[in-house]
């Protein structure tokens, strides 16, 4: 399979979160658990996979990451707004699919949508290289202690690999050069 046809394919959803793209939302929530993960793609230490699903674990508690299998993604979708109903803050690496039934029982009810630049490469454990996907991507973030709440989500600030590249570049000379 080519491109399209394997992200768009149900044969293999484990396409990994870029590590940049995790990081900087890591940097702002600080995730305590991987809701949909393998052992070779967690990002968290602590991580839920289909042995140990996360869709019958109780996430009140956490504050989740989740990237879910695309071919799931409803009943995913489904439990990151219910957990944050009960106090849990969820933030969703998904497609766009704003014609889906997912996206307007539950996207739609999200705190925030913050839109990606560019699409993402994921990779995938089995491939050697990266594929960029051939949907534009979203993070839709529900969030329990949000005091603002809305009826619509708030469009926030636009995810750009460019502005995490130009940090990375900037810290590296800044360990070459201490004081710099």
């Amino acid at each position: 399979m080519k491109g399209r046809e394997v992200l768009f394919s149900h044969a293999n959803d484990e396409w990994c979160t870029p590590d940049w793209l995790f990081w900087v939302l890591n940097q702002e929530f600080g995730f305590n658990a991987d809701a949909a993960a393998t052992d070779e793609n967690a990002k968290c230490n602590c991580y839920f996979t289909k042995e140990h699903s996360a869709l019958t674990s109780d996430w009140s508690t956490d504050t989740i990451f989740l990237n879910p299998p695309y071919s799931k993604i409803y009943p995913f979708m489904k439990k990151a707004y219910e957990a944050s109903l009960n106090g849990a803050i969820v933030v969703c690496l998904i497609p766009i699919r704003s014609d889906t039934k997912y996206w307007h029982e539950f996207c739609m009810k999200a705190d925030e949508i913050r839109f990606i630049k560019r699409r993402v490469n994921f990779s995938n454990p089995y491939k050697e290289k990266t594929s960029s996907a051939t949907f534009p991507s979203v993070v839709v973030i529900f969030n329990y202690w949000n005091e603002k709440k809305s009826e619509t989500p708030l469009i926030g600030k636009t995810i750009d690999k460019k502005e995490y590249d130009e940090f990375q570049k900037a810290c590296e000379i800044q360990n070459r050069f201490p004081g710099g």
